[in-house]
Order: structure tokens, then sequence, then C-alpha cells
């Protein structure tokens, strides 16, 4: 009787979201989507649309059943939405993909470190990508991938992707030389860089969700948002940025909450991944702290923690230091106003000045980057998706935080200052890179700052208002994760019913 109890309420909970899609579907465009379906369109979409949402809730729900991991059905769920989502969305259409492109391809080219005077590439480049001020749709897109090279070239300068390390920008490269070796045209190449930037996205945060002992459904859906998807399957090194960070804070806390010994294998494996978060965005870096809640238990000794941490902060800081010396060479003045020397300067020597400036960005901007962090402007910001998945994402996020205060999890006060204090540190270094390279000298707020900067953020919040005791008594909440999984694949269905539209 209660398993078919929790079936009825679970196809209720199904039913509620495919009817939000459908009036989704058949209410008024916005007004920023020129095209208005007609009717035959809008019935094809709307079959489409419920096969997906009935064979994979169907599906999710059979699986659960079987008593199959969470990171299993999670790895079903984000393949089949990430690559439907890296399929509807053109190339070039992601924020700064255009470069990014150039970037990677300039590496599979034996480049690594980008030149000032530019690379010569294929000429398709600028012809087959769409720029951030140009509109394609998906038939231009068919034409374009099926062309093959003329084989000239051009003389390209990106110079404001030039600053990223090489490192962030394996996975795509990695699908470009594949692309190359079979001589695939050239929008070819950036879509299987998009492919294998996705396979090393998924790949980690499999693990990620595998390892870390609580919060599983909390990262879940993290994970699933659609502009953390968007990211994921775009040429964008946020994708392993956004991977990376989750993936070093989920295996030091499954390392912290294990009874077994720290190995050599767990210290290369953390020191790998504190040099690509650090590598991929110097701004993270302050997430490679979390060493610091592994029990001294786990060591042969407190001094060989410390030693084995503090040795891996010099390897860190060293590289990271040498590449911001190489890539100050690459900060450019990207719009009137802008110079990175003097803005500098200004923030060194006026900081309560700057302070007034950071509180002033967030207190003018907050709605906005709550709203773009939980994916309500995709695209290069123009697709305004509704309001109501954004604002249930949060409340979701919300109440799972809440719950998990109900398990056995419990986590030291002093852990839970270190996690505020690398929350904090990265907010202010995400603004003042944004400040001292994006906005004019002197100006009152911040300019370019952008809700998906902090979605890596979003895994270390919850923890800091988890248990500091433990509970005589706990609840196992476990059977949300199923819950947050559907909700996740009708979010995102309804955020592609905008994305289709727009490039329809």
């Amino acid at each position: 009787m209660k398993k078919k109890y929790n079936l009825i309420i679970y196809i209720i909970f199904c039913l509620i979201f495919m009817t939000i899609n459908i009036l989704f579907l058949f209410n008024k465009m916005p007004h920023y989507i020129t095209l208005e379906f007609n009717k035959t369109v809008r019935f094809i979409l709307l079959m489409i649309m419920m096969l997906f949402e009935i064979t994979f809730s169907s599906l999710v729900y059979i699986l659960y059943k079987k008593k199959n991991a969470f990171e299993k059905l999670f790895l079903i769920v984000a393949l089949s939405l990430g690559l439907l989502l890296l399929v509807l969305i053109p190339v070039g259409k992601v924020p700064d993909e255009y470069s990014h492109f150039g970037r990677a391809y300039d590496i599979s080219m034996g480049n690594l470190m980008a030149s000032e005077k530019g690379s010569d590439m294929p000429i398709e480049i600028a012809t087959s990508v769409i720029s951030e001020q140009e509109y394609g749709n998906y038939s231009e897109i068919i034409k374009k991938i099926t062309t093959e090279n003329s084989g000239q070239t051009s003389h390209y300068v990106f110079l404001n992707t030039a600053v990223y390390n090489f490192i962030c920008y394996i996975p795509q490269t990695i699908g470009i030389i594949v692309g190359k070796v079979f001589n695939a045209p050239v929008l070819l190449d950036a879509y299987l860089g998009r492919i294998t930037n996705f396979i090393c996205w998924i790949t980690l945060l499999y693990f990620s969700i595998k390892f870390i002992p609580f919060a599983k459904k909390y990262l879940i859906l993290i994970s699933l948002l659609p502009i953390t998807l968007q990211e994921a399957v775009s040429l964008s090194p946020d994708a392993l940025t956004f991977a990376s960070c989750v993936f070093l804070i989920s295996y030091t806390l499954y390392l912290a909450n294990t009874k077994r010994e720290f190995v050599i294998k767990d210290y290369v494996i953390l020191s790998v991944m504190c040099i690509i978060v650090s590598l991929c965005k110097i701004v993270y870096m302050p997430v490679c702290l979390i060493l610091f809640i592994l029990p001294k238990e786990k060591f042969k000794s407190l001094k060989d923690k410390n030693i084995k941490i503090l040795s891996l902060a010099l390897i860190v800081i060293t590289l990271n230091l040498s590449w911001l010396k190489i890539a100050s060479g690459f900060l450019i003045e990207t719009h009137p106003g802008v110079n990175p020397v003097l803005q500098k300067n200004w923030v060194l020597s006026h900081p309560f000045s700057y302070l007034k400036v950071l509180i002033m960005s967030i207190y003018t901007n907050y709605h906005f980057y709550l709203s773009s962090m939980m994916g309500q402007s995709l695209e290069l910001l123009s697709v305004d998706v509704t309001g109501f998945y954004p604002k249930i994402s949060l409340f979701g996020l919300i109440i799972l935080t809440i719950l998990d205060r109900f398990t056995d999890i419990f986590i030291k006060f002093k852990d839970k200052i270190l996690f505020l204090f690398i929350v904090i540190s990265i907010i202010v270094l995400i603004f003042t890179s944004l400040y001292i390279q994006w906005t004019p000298v002197k100006y009152p707020v911040v300019d370019g700052v952008q809700g998906r900067y902090f979605l890596p953020l979003l895994c270390l919040i919850p923890l800091i208002f988890y248990n500091s005791k433990k509970r005589l008594k706990t609840y196992d909440f476990n059977y949300l994760n199923i819950y947050v999984l559907v909700y996740s694949i009708f979010a995102n269905l309804g955020a592609f019913i905008y994305i289709f539209a727009v490039n329809y």
C-alpha cells in the first residue's frame, strides 16, 4: 500500500510540472522572441517534450526502485539533458565562447602561450562560429557544419582569453584535435570540443556525487541547473572550473568523514585538483584551503599534515604568481575608461572606498546575481527564462539545506568558520578581478559580474549551516533525491523551449 501511495505522489508531482511546461509552450512567447510558432509546430514540440518527460521520469523512477546509486541516475539524466542542450545552443551563443574557441584552437596548433600578435587560423573560425554580435539559426548551422574547409587562413587575436592558462582548455583542445585529424569542418571541431569538455565535466561530477558523504541531492540540483548545464556543454573553461571545485570539495569531505588513513593516492589527487582549480581561475584558489579540515589523525602526525598541505600551498602559489606575471601582459583596455594598472593602484590605496564599491555593487545588483545564478538568463544573457523555475530552484536549495541539518552528519564550528572565510574570499576576489580588468577607473559599482561566477560557492554555503553537534535522532531524506532529479528534468525542458524558440 505504501509503495502504491509513493507512486501516486510521484505521478502527481510529474503531472504538475508537465502542465506548467505545456502552459509555457502555449503561452505567448516573450517580446525578445520574434518568431511565433504556428499550431502545427507547437503540437510537434508538445509531443516531443511530453515524450522526453514521460520517458525520463519513468526511467528515473524504475532505476530508483531498483536501488541504483544516485550518481548513476545523475549520469543518465545529465548526459541526456546535456547532449540535448549541446545541440540546441549554437556554438558562440554562450558568453565569450567565440573567443574561447579561438584560444582552444590556437592551443591545438601547439601554442600553449598566447601571443599578443595573434595567430593565423582557418578563416572559418569567424565565418562558421557565431560571434556575440551575430544571430544564427539551426538551418545555418546545418549548412556550415556540412561545408568543407576552404583552406584559407586569417589572422586572429584573442587577448580577452589569452589571460587564461592553457590547462583549462585541455578538454576542449582534445576534441578539436580529433576533428583536425579527420579534417572535419571547423564548426564540427567546435562541437567536438564541446563534447570532450562536457565529458570531462560529467566525469568529475559523477565522482563528486559518489564521494560526497552528504548533501548529494543538493549537489545534484546545483549541477543540473540550466545555467550550469549551459556552461558544461560549451567551450568555456567555466565547465572545468566548476567541476574541479566541486570535486575538490567533495573528495576532501569524503576523506574527512571516512575511517581510512590518508594515503599517497589521496595526496596526488588533491594536489592535481588544487593546481587545476587555481590555474583555471585564480579567484577560486581559496577553495584549496578546504584541505585544512582533514583531521590530523588521517596523517602520520600533525607535522606530517602541515608539511604536506603547506608544501602543496607553496606549489600552487608559485605556479599562480608565475602565470600572473605572464598574463599581466594581456590586460588591455576592454572599453573606454578601463585601465587595470590605475584601477589596481586605486584599490590598494583606497581600501575603504573600494569596500563601499563592493557593498554598493551587491546592494544594487543582488537580484540579478541571484536570478542569473539560478538560470533565468541563458545563452548571451539574451534568453530570459520565466522566473518560475529559477525561484523554485532557489527555494529548493534552501529547503534541502534545512533538511540536511536533521541528518547524523555534523561539522565542527572551526570548519564552518573556514568555509565562511573561503566563500567571502572568493566573492571579494571575483568582484576585485572584474573591477580591475573590466570596470572604468573609480566607477561606483563593479561591472561585468554574473551569477554563474558564484556557482562553485553553492557547494560550500550549506556547509556553514550544518550541524555542529551529533543528534540523538536523525531522519532519512534520501527519497528526495528522485524528486530533485525529476524536477531538474522538467526545469531544463522548460528552459529548452525558450532556447529552441530563439534559434528556430
